[in-house]
């Protein structure tokens, strides 16, 4: 194959580059090559064990034969002195080509005959097991020669990779390097020893090389020309799986770590990367992160974007431009930006009247947090919004595995002086508090939930458990149902439900309690209700705890069937992606079947349009709400 050389100085990281790779090739190529023939002995060796056991069980067998008719003679003499009435039927049968007398009688007299009949009889049997063993370990003595001679062939065609790699591809790219290099000047020299080289990795992922030669190998780095790019591109190149390849083009943003076989050096933990295909194909930039097993996070894959103070800028208008469209009147109490279904990772925003809460569990997104700060107060003002302070809660775990500190606090020196402020959300007037409340102050993804059990609540008797801040139990009483009791485990919980009860000038009952002790007790103490609220905590936050969780959201869903009457409404609730929705409609079958009722899927709903779902993230679908009614 010929080679292509411009002497530019482009061409000597690509040649370098491509050197690295292609002594990588080889020495990949080696290592196979030794795992190959290692195998290949090991079944050269059972060749040689199965032609042994055959050669024994043909040797056996033909001596069995032997003994076998040795008897047969003895009974064709005793034979022929038995009476006729002794019922003795002698025959013969071929056994691997040798006749052998097989012989019927009804209890003979003659001792000596019965045991003849018996040993030859015998003999004959244990021969046939034998020529049954040589027949098996021939079809097993096929098989293994069939599999040394493809492991012959593959050897010998990794040996003629490995070769081409030796004496064609890396002497090509030595002598090339060597030309261009002949080719600089003192300075340009000098200004290329200082630049730093990215090598490939040793472990490269051997299917990147399946089905392509080795010149292919190589020259796919030589031939660095990606399509629809427009501009030399400034950010350290990683290239990845086969698999994460799909898992890229499919939609999904992040990159583990163990996905990663070709690395350039990282000057800054959080800087903007460029990843690729194992054929050089961008598949887009992202945030790369030092510390976390999701290594990068993509940011797009405009092969021409800059990712620059103006991209993230356009990030937010966007974000904002859709909340303005689907929250409407309800702009004042939402999530403004929600993580990669807007393409900012790891960023929460939400929006309390005149205070910002965010959070920040990206590396990346914390380099860049001042610029989108910025641009969300700028877009803001354009609409004519007044911020006063912006609210950092950044103290969840997942910062941790960014490497990066926790903490919460105003951001800047322009805020209120509380941390506390109101909203209203469905007519309903709530005080939240920005530094202790939880997640980032109040739970905005139910917002049209409540709408909704507000709806069907109208002349009911309401239980809301897990009431938290009496969210829905204040939207059923709004709602007008006859009666509404909001339970909590958390006394202090119990205590802000009750203020924003008497803020709005609703009457609800309070009652402490944990929700697996409470609805068997009521049970027991046959209270009525008509409409249970079951919006629990998330009960796993990993995988790994997923089959408790389970069996925990089957208890509660359980005993609230059984405490409702036919004809009554539940609301059921997860918060938790590691609980997918299928599952979730599975448990709550299950746990009619335990509860001895039949259930009537109502309306199966997620969270407000605020909190976006990407149906390529599964992640971003979190929220869980089914409303059923017992029939």
């Amino acid at each position: 194959m010929a080679v292509q050389v411009a002497a530019t100085k482009g061409n000597l990281i690509r040649m370098k580059r491509s050197l690295a790779l292609a002594k990588s090739g080889y020495d990949l190529m080696d290592r196979k090559r030794n795992i190959l023939v290692s195998e290949m002995m090991q079944l050269v060796d059972k060749v040689k064990m199965l032609r042994d056991e055959i050669t024994q069980a043909y040797s056996t067998g033909y001596y069995l034969l032997q003994q076998a008719n040795i008897y047969s003679g003895v009974i064709q003499r005793i034979a022929s002195e038995i009476p006729v009435e002794t019922h003795i039927q002698l025959t013969y049968r071929s056994v691997m080509g040798v006749e052998v007398p097989n012989v019927i009688y009804e209890k003979p007299d003659n001792l000596e005959l019965a045991y003849g009949l018996e040993e030859s009889n015998s003999k004959i049997d244990e021969a046939y097991l034998q020529f049954q063993k040589v027949k098996e370990l021939t079809m097993v003595l096929a098989e293994v020669d069939n599999a040394v001679y493809r492991l012959a062939n593959a050897i010998s065609k990794t040996q003629k990779r490995a070769n081409a790699l030796k004496n064609v591809v890396i002497p090509r790219y030595t002598n090339t390097i060597r030309f261009i290099n002949d080719s600089l000047d003192e300075k340009e020299r000098e200004e290329f020893s200082r630049m730093k080289v990215i090598k490939a990795s040793k472990e490269a992922n051997p299917q990147a090389y399946r089905g392509a030669s080795p010149l292919f190998v190589c020259d796919r780095i030589f031939k660095r020309k990606v399509k629809n790019m427009k501009q030399e591109r400034v950010f350290p190149r990683f290239v990845v799986t086969k698999k994460q390849e799909k898992n890229i083009k499919k939609g999904h943003p992040w990159i583990y770590a163990d996905e990663i076989v070709e690395s350039s050096e990282i000057e800054e933990n959080g800087c903007v990367v460029d990843v690729f295909g194992g054929k050089n194909n961008y598949l887009g930039s992202g945030f790369y992160s030092e510390t976390s097993k999701i290594r990068i996070r993509l940011l797009g894959n405009n092969a021409n974007e800059k990712y620059d103070d103006a991209f993230f800028q356009r990030k937010v208008k966007y974000a904002l431009e859709y909340r303005y469209t689907v929250m409407q009147e309800d702009i004042k109490a939402c999530r403004l930006i929600h993580g990669e279904s807007d393409g900012l990772p790891g960023l929460t925003v939400d929006r309390y009247n005149n205070i910002l809460v965010t959070q920040v569990e990206s590396v990346g997104t914390e380099k860049n947090k001042d610029v989108i700060y910025q641009a969300l107060l700028d877009e803001l003002e354009n609409h004519g919004e007044v911020i006063d302070g912006i609210y950092e809660r950044n103290e969840g775990e997942l910062r941790k595995k960014e490497g990066l500190n926790q903490y919460k606090g105003w951001y800047g020196e322009k805020h209120p002086s509380s941390c506390i402020t109101e909203i209203i959300e469905n007519g309903i007037k709530y005080e939240v508090d920005v530094e202790n409340g939880q997640k980032t102050g109040f739970f905005l993804d139910q917002k049209y939930n409540r709408r909704q059990v507000a709806r069907l609540a109208k002349g009911m008797r309401v239980l809301d458990c897990c009431t938290h801040t009496g969210s829905f139990a204040l939207n059923a009483a709004k709602g007008g149902a006859v009666s509404v009791l909001a339970m909590d485990i958390s006394e202090s919980a119990l205590e802000m439900a009750q203020k924003n009860s008497e803020r709005n000038g609703l009457n609800l009952s309070f009652r402490q309690a944990d929700v697996f002790e409470i609805l068997p007790a009521l049970k027991k103490e046959h209270a009525q209700f008509d409409f249970i609220v079951l919006d629990p905590p998330a009960f796993t936050k990993s995988r790994k705890t997923f089959h408790n969780a389970r069996k925990g959201y089957q208890e509660i869903n359980t005993e609230a069937m059984r405490l409702l009457p036919r004809g009554g409404y539940l609301a059921s609730a997860s918060c938790s992606h590691f609980m997918p929705k299928d599952e979730f409609r599975k448990m709550l079958c299950d746990a009619a079947n335990e509860a001895g009722v039949s259930i009537r899927l109502i309306e199966e709903r997620g969270a407000a349009p605020d909190h976006p779902v990407n149906p390529c993230i599964p992640e971003t679908e979190y929220l869980k709400f089914f409303l059923l009614q017992i029939i």
